[in-house]
């Protein structure tokens, strides 16, 4: 008997396991309350099921097979007489890529004054997901979850004033609510103010301190967007820097951020080549005073990544330094000092280089002992002489030494001796003569050596002069051989 003698209600076996299991949740024996949970869902127990449905979604958020044992328990619960919760069913369904019944939950539940789904709705107006857009009942319930305090619906619904958009356009009143979304600490709303001061449109005055300040508040696309064009222009206290603010303008244009996409990146590629070309400039200014000097600052550009911007820049110190070695060529070449000819050429001397290139080729037309093994010092002399053989002298020079090459290695191959014709071949490696490198990869084959045979076949691949199925095959033999060297180690 109860009080005054009322009998006590009477609790089911059912209710009895989720009061269990609710008991064993707050004892931390998760174990056992699953063990209740279930038996309550095998009895029928509403309550059982949507707490069960609940730990499903808590604990196993991407595992589409849990989360869809939860909508189901969910279902189940209601169809029992239990109260679910809508807005939670709402967000499962959003999981669940199910936009039609997220919205009917988050609808019901925002009838009865729950502020995220409130916002919820908004939400989906003003995107039509799950709902026909409209931007009017946007603003109708953005209006609804301002009043219960959600920071994100001031922002958006400040998102619509500015824009107009199913309400009469008004930026002041936009302005006013951005900067309380602010302080009730939104994350995209500091973008916009961002954006706002930076543009210094409408109620907006333009300051550069007052754009960095919000941008400096949020890492969103818009407040990233105004820190790459404030430090583009060298504006609110930045040193110009159009390099890296046209990294971040590169990396917002390929996420598809439309202020970065129409305005951002193009401005900030002009500002970057006509900088790189003011340092250049500046270089070039004072080449011919102090080349030293100037090939440092052309050097600096070369690590920011811009080494065909400085290509002519560095062809003129070498031509300057050349000048200063081929003198200092000429005076051994009256004292009869070879030790320094050679070191001139090595340094550049265009002068030095010729004489040492037509020695290096009466040498291998003359086959005389040793000639292939300097084969590459060779090649690097009439590089260096280009403009004195002129482009077309210098083209059958280069192709003579490489057939002259081949064929050595040939000879050498057939002789038995690889590991000689490979030390041969490597020196003309990155001249990318196709038969070069394939008498290289029949060296390295012979050889044995399944490294260099990867490191010659993977030349070859790159070979411009390759044929397609010469490259397809190499690049077939370059994937089993690195997987056999990967097999060794292991």
């Amino acid at each position: 008997m109860g009080l005054f003698g009322k009998k006590r209600p009477k609790v089911d076996e059912g209710e009895r396991c989720y009061m269990r299991a609710l008991n064993s949740f707050a004892i931390g024996d998760t174990g056992q309350a699953l063990d209740y949970l279930y038996k309550s869902v095998e009895l029928n127990n509403g309550h059982g099921m949507s707490r069960l449905a609940r730990y499903y979604f808590e604990n196993y958020p991407d595992n589409e097979e849990k989360l869809l044992k939860a909508a189901q328990l969910m279902e189940q619960a209601e169809a029992a007489g239990a109260m679910v919760d809508n807005y939670e069913l709402g967000r499962l369904y959003d999981k669940l890529e199910r936009p039609q019944e997220a919205f009917q939950r988050y609808l019901a539940a925002a009838k009865s004054g729950e502020k995220e789904s409130a916002f919820q709705v908004a939400y989906r107006y003003a995107y039509g997901k799950g709902v026909e857009r409209d931007y009017k009942e946007a603003v109708n319930w953005y209006e609804r979850a301002v009043e219960l305090g959600v920071p994100g619906a001031y922002n958006n619904l400040a998102n619509l004033y500015n824009s107009g958009r199913g309400v009469e356009k008004d930026q002041r009143r936009a302005m006013e609510l951005y900067t309380k979304a602010v302080e009730l600490g939104d994350k995209n709303a500091p973008g916009n103010l961002a954006v706002g001061y930076f543009k210094g449109e409408g109620p907006w005055p333009q300051d550069d301190e007052l754009a960095l300040k919000y941008a400096n508040m949020g890492d969103t696309q818009s407040c990233r967007y105004v820190y790459a064009m404030l430090l583009c222009a060298g504006r609110a206290g930045f040193e110009e820097d159009p390099i890296n603010a046209t990294e971040i303008m590169q990396a917002l244009s390929r996420d598809g951020y439309k202020l970065a996409q129409d305005e951002g990146l193009g401005l900030c590629l002009d500002r970057r080549t006509a900088y790189v070309r003011g340092l250049v400039g500046e270089a070039m200014a004072i080449m011919e005073e102090d080349p030293e000097a100037a090939r440092r600052k052309l050097e600096k550009i070369q690590e920011m990544g811009f080494s065909v911007a400085v290509r002519d820049g560095m062809a003129a110190y070498r031509k300057i330094k050349s000048r200063e070695y081929d003198k200092e060529y000429m005076k051994a070449k009256e004292e009869g000092d070879t030790f320094t000819v050679r070191r001139m050429a090595d340094r550049g001397s265009a002068l030095a280089c010729q004489e040492l290139l037509e020695a290096f080729l009466k040498n291998m037309e003359q086959k005389r002992p040793g000639w292939s093994q300097s084969v590459g010092r060779g090649l690097k002399y009439c590089d260096t002489c280009l403009d004195i053989t002129g482009e077309e002298q210098y083209r059958e020079i280069r192709g003579r030494i490489l057939s002259e090459i081949a064929q050595e290695a040939e000879k050498i191959l057939e002789s038995g001796s690889p590991w000689a014709a490979y030390s041969m071949l490597a020196q003309v490696e990155s001249y990318n003569n196709v038969r070069c490198l394939r008498l290289q990869v029949k060296a390295a084959r012979e050889m044995g050596d399944k490294a260099k045979l990867a490191d010659s076949l993977e030349s070859l691949v790159d070979c411009r002069d390759a044929s397609q199925e010469e490259k397809q095959k190499a690049h077939a033999e370059f994937v089993q051989v690195k997987l056999d060297i990967r097999n060794q180690k292991a």
